[in-house]
């Protein structure tokens, strides 16, 4: 599967519907590959990061899931939601 030409998107940055469509096909491989490859061509991409960690709590990977969500919060301190979610996904 790659982004849609019918939405214009390019696999370097693809955009928020191709990266949530891959997810809610059922193919959590392709988000992860569709999302890590956004984050090399953009590194301080916070949406990207909130994506991949809570995809990778979907996917029961916590240690990545809690990688991506301090990666998110060092660069976005303020960001109360992200820091909730974090919180509540050490607290399992």
């Amino acid at each position: 599967m790659t982004p849609s030409t019918a939405c214009n998107c390019s696999p370097a940055e693809p955009c928020a519907g191709c990266r949530l469509a891959c997810k809610q096909l059922g193919l959590p491989d392709r988000a992860l590959e569709v999302l890590h490859a956004l984050l090399q061509q953009a590194p301080q991409h916070a949406e990207a990061m909130l994506l991949l960690a809570d995809l990778y709590d979907e996917l029961g990977d916590v240690a990545k899931a809690c990688e991506w969500f301090v990666r998110l919060t060092s660069r976005a301190a303020h960001d109360s939601g992200a820091l909730c979610r974090h919180g509540g996904l050490l607290a399992r």
